[in-house]
């Protein structure tokens, strides 16, 4: 039935209720874009009316095969340089090449990157009632065929404008309606036997590959919406879009100071492929047209590419394109695509690959700014924490910062040691709530605060009172809670005071003891002028203390001052076993990275007992960054000092441990350096600190004197392993701690 024989079956009034986009004018519609599809080969066509105020083309019925009925705008600006704006403007046809009109802010919209659309004014009698849209197979303008599906839109529009000018003559407003109806609708096949595009879809099955297509972007679409990582998104990728067209090779490339780096690849590596790594964005390179222009190539074979490229090598890649990934303004990156055979991207394809690298463009972008906020809050994170921690003979510390692995965002716990006189030291760990570089703000404020106090000489619970109204004054919802333990070195006896934090667990000789008593008082900055109140106990020689943020718990499903003691219970009691290993093994027994949503500190310290002998003493040389004289500085350092302990006999041996370990922190590290060296029972132990979380590893060969030069994996770590009686590298969060021990006996 045509559009003009629907309008005589027609001839009583609509009732209210039917006549906005009533059944009479949605079977006019549907008659004219049923025509429009079969006629002209479109893909799609679509009807869009003009509003009241003839600002905006609003969708009343869009039909065709999916995924380009999806593709077609709801609403257009009537001023928009697109072809409907035009067509409605100029009351004229309209071609216009579909990567014209590519919208960034909407990936579907980039199907219609691959194919030509024609607009068409519906106007009778001087009144324009919208337009007449198609969407189609690439035109040759000029062409027999351009020229008659120009004529025949035109046709066709006029057509419904003759339908239409009736009902419109008689009051029914025609629309736009509140949204666009969608039909199915497929072309005639010329071939019934041949499928709608090869390898896609089924030919007796007309629209299958249209909905295989679809299927894709939709896995793709909510596969990117859980990626967090540029690994989440390589692999998402590769399943929704390398495997299904059949790639041999996949790389995604993000776009960083006007070159492209490769940060996701899959396959086979090509030279191809190896040459778009560190690429620049203006040289004359494939990727660099598509991230200047944002249109895509592809290459149905290996000769094609070469007419535009001759400088392409040989490789064995045949077929190949280059997408741009788009973000939300611009070009973002290129994902390259190349197959071991030719083959020619059929229109429907490469649409589909454009709306594919679109979503994957955008999720990159949004993955890579979290990533920089997230680097940016723990580099401020990281620069607010000790670098390193005060010590006392009678009490051996380890600390670790763990960075939560479920989310990008960095958050605001700390912790420190500060040594307050010869016989005392403060133990604080603090958490500020949320994450991101508002809470490491937050946290750096607060923990200097609590600092100055405590270094003005002002016990536990008067330094979080004074804390707390001070962060109450400052200009953040935020809170914070916090933990400060003063340890007399000479009694063993504990002052401490709680902010809405956990307590400190515990373990002596004879097993895991309770929590510190005491219950903790408001969070920092909720209550102010509420009293903190101290609480005291003591601990017996050898007993080990932890102190921590409550992100070690989450991921465990249980409370984490229970969960802290059942961890801390785990390491068993071994009073002369190194701190850093024991760190270690208590971080191993927490949940593992990824299904941790919090950041987390750990401050494990051993309470040695009183000083009553010799072997409790301990020295410390700190080294600033770049220092000529650091390296002879630690030999003379370790040499006095085992010299005034009467352990000249290890001096030698120590001072080249020194001097090696030294040597790889100043120059593989460059920042400051700190060494400790202690007396055991049984052994000296040598620490060196720095800000490099990189382990040093033994090279037994090195392959060259660059590999030497650039990392810690070279022969003086050989020497350091054969001399050291036990040797290690323990991260803390903000670098690391290699270890040597030396035995006495």
């Amino acid at each position: 039935m045509s559009a003009s024989e629907s309008t005589n079956s027609r001839d009583e009034k609509p009732s209210a209720a039917d006549s906005y986009g009533g059944q009479v004018v949605r079977t006019l519609l549907n008659a004219a874009i049923r025509e429009v599809v079969d006629e002209l080969d479109a893909v799609m066509a679509a009807v869009y009316f003009a509003d009241e105020g003839s600002e905006y083309l609003c969708a009343a019925m869009i039909g065709g095969t999916s995924p380009a009925t999806h593709a077609m705008p709801e609403r257009i600006a009537v001023d928009d340089p697109y072809a409907s704006g035009l067509a409605y403007r100029t009351g004229q046809p309209v071609v216009m090449d579909g990567s014209d009109i590519c919208r960034e802010e909407d990936d579907l919209v980039a199907f219609l990157s691959s194919f030509s659309v024609v607009a068409a004014p519906i106007t009778c009698d001087g009144h324009t009632f919208g337009v007449l849209t198609t969407v189609s197979r690439p035109l040759g303008e000029g062409t027999q065929a351009y020229e008659s599906r120009l004529s025949s839109l035109r046709d066709r529009a006029r057509g419904l404008a003759l339908a239409l000018n009736p009902l419109a003559e008689r009051g029914i407003p025609l629309g736009p309606p509140p949204w666009p109806i969608v039909i199915p609708l497929h072309r005639r096949q010329p071939n019934p036997y041949a499928p709608e595009v090869p390898g896609w879809g089924l030919p007796e099955a007309p629209g299958s590959a249209g909905h295989t297509f679809m299927y894709q972007i939709f896995k793709l679409d909510r596969s990117l919406n859980r990626a967090l990582s540029r690994d989440d998104i390589t692999a998402t990728a590769q399943r929704h879009l390398m495997e299904p067209f059949k790639a041999q090779e996949m790389m995604l490339a993000w776009l960083d100071q006007g070159r492209l780096w490769v940060v996701g690849h899959r396959g086979r590596l090509s030279p191809d492929g190896r040459e778009l790594h560190g690429a620049g964005a203006e040289s004359r390179t494939p990727a660099a047209e598509v991230v200047s222009q944002g249109k895509p190539l592809f290459y149905s074979d290996r000769a094609e590419k070469s007419a535009d490229f001759p400088e392409t090598p040989e490789d064995g890649t045949e077929a190949c394109a280059y997408l741009p990934l788009k973000g939300s303004r611009s070009p973002v990156g290129v994902c390259y695509l190349a197959t071991g055979v030719p083959h020619t991207f059929a229109a429907e394809e490469r649409a589909v690959l454009m709306v594919m690298a679109g979503m994957i463009g955008a999720a990159l972008e949004r993955v890579c700014l979290a990533q920089s906020e997230h680097e940016l809050a723990q580099s401020l994170q990281k620069r607010l924490l000790p670098r390193t921690l005060s010590e006392l003979p009678e009490l051996v510390v380890a600390a670790r910062y763990l960075p939560a692995g479920a989310t990008t965002a960095s958050g605001g716990d700390w912790f420190d040691v500060v040594r307050l006189g010869e016989d005392r030291i403060a133990l604080i760990v603090g958490d500020v709530e949320g994450h991101g570089v508002d809470s490491a703000t937050v946290m750096g404020q607060v923990r200097t605060s609590v600092l100055a106090y405590i270094r003005e000489g002002h016990p536990p619970a008067v330094t979080l009172e004074r804390a707390g109204r001070l962060l109450a004054d400052m200009d953040t919802e935020l809170f914070a809670t916090c933990c400060v333990v003063f340890l007399d070195g000479t009694t063993g006896v504990v002052t401490y005071c709680l902010a809405g934090h956990p307590r400190p667990v515990s373990r002596g000789s004879e097993g895991l003891q309770e929590p510190l008593d005491g219950p903790p008082g408001p969070p920092l900055g909720v209550q102010p002028d509420i009293p903190y109140q101290d609480f005291e106990c003591s601990l017996d020689p050898g007993t080990l203390m932890l102190l921590y943020t409550n992100g070690i718990a989450r991921g465990a499903g249980s409370d984490c001052v229970s969960y802290a003691g059942q961890v801390l219970d785990g390491l068993g009691w071994l009073p002369a076993q190194n701190l850093e290993e024991r760190a270690d093994k208590l971080v191993g027994a927490l949940p593992a990275p990824q299904s941790r949503t919090d950041d987390a500190v750990l401050l494990l310290a051993r309470y040695e007992g009183p000083r009553l002998k010799e072997s409790r003493r301990f020295g410390r040389l700190d080294i600033q960054r770049r220092d000529l004289q650091g390296v002879a500085n630690a030999r003379g350092f370790v040499r006095s000092q085992l010299e005034s302990w009467d352990r000249e006999r290890l001096a030698d041996t120590l001072e080249m441990i020194a001097s090696e370990l030294s040597t790889n922190a100043l120059i593989h590290a460059d920042s400051d350096v700190q060494l400790r060296l202690r007396e055991f029972a049984h052994h000296i132990g040598l620490e060196v600190i720095d800000s490099d979380a990189a382990p040093p590893v033994p090279a037994f060969t090195v392959t060259s004197e660059e590999d030497s030069r650039e990392s810690e994996h070279g022969r003086g770590l050989v020497i350091v392993d054969a001399l050291a009686s036990a040797f290690g590298s323990s991260p803390n969060g903000l670098g690391k701690t290699v270890w040597a021990e030396v035995a006495t006996d």
